[in-house]
């Protein structure tokens, strides 16, 4: 994720299958979790035929640069950008200009497909009305997991300062109504003419990654939530898989 913390980057609860004897060490659980990840990669690298090209550049010279190295012709079964589509970098409308053409058409891979994640989309379109319109079915979802002194509440001026409260304000956004807001979102940038624009088109079920792997389940275990809140995701991350209309 879009983070300088590397256990941001996967998921709290794969990782902490990987604990070692010391339960609590999490980075200790990062370690050889990508450790493990690491070896089954080399493991499978070895039977096959592969080559790798790094280049260091700005996303949008990518294509470009493909073409001064004799690759004008080269196009890919996958392409994955991170979060380069969110509207504060990138956007969607150049991302998807810019890559894909890129990609394989239908013709030489039905299932080539160009993965957008947007980390910011949700909070981008939210409002001060979604906040204060979902808080009655969110606080009662959230009271499964994590209860608030009413005190905190009855204390305005301190509120603010209370990491109790805070904490439950945090958690409380795990279960807002994402779809809703991804739609809105959808609508926004139009995601179905800027696709079309360039040759591609919205998956409407994705085959490589779930939606919203971050999201928190509908009857998610405590240890689940605990993991989820004590991250810095929100389960409000979003993939999108766009292949190629020819």
């Amino acid at each position: 994720m879009d983070s300088a913390d590397p256990l941001d980057g996967y998921s709290v609860t794969e990782v902490v299958q990987k604990a070692p004897l010391a339960k609590n060490d999490i980075y200790g659980s990062l370690f050889l979790y990508l450790q493990d990840t690491i070896l089954k990669f080399c493991k499978q690298v070895k039977r096959l035929k592969v080559s790798f090209q790094l280049f260091q550049t700005d996303a949008v010279r990518l294509p470009s640069m493909i073409q001064q190295r004799e690759m004008s012709k080269t196009r890919f079964d996958r392409i994955e950008v991170s979060n380069i589509g969110d509207r504060g970098y990138l956007g969607p409308q150049m991302t998807l200009a810019t890559f894909g053409p890129l990609l394989k058409i239908k013709a030489e891979n039905p299932h080539a497909t160009l993965l957008l994640l947007f980390l910011n989309a949700i909070h981008e379109v939210s409002t001060a009305e979604d906040h204060l319109g979902s808080m009655k079915p969110e606080i009662e979802r959230i009271r499964k997991y994590l209860e608030l002194d009413p005190a905190v509440f009855r204390n305005r001026d301190g509120m603010k300062y209370s990491a109790d409260f805070h904490r439950f304000n945090d958690g409380r956004l795990m279960f807002r109504d994402f779809d809703k807001l991804f739609s809105r979102f959808h609508q926004e940038c139009q995601l179905d003419k800027i696709g079309e624009a360039v040759g591609l088109e919205m998956k409407w079920k994705n085959t490589i990654i779930e939606p919203w792997p971050m999201r928190i389940k509908k009857n998610a275990t405590q240890d689940e939530f605990n993991f989820l809140l004590g991250s810095s995701h929100t389960g409000s991350e979003r993939y999108v898989e766009w292949r190629s209309l020819a």
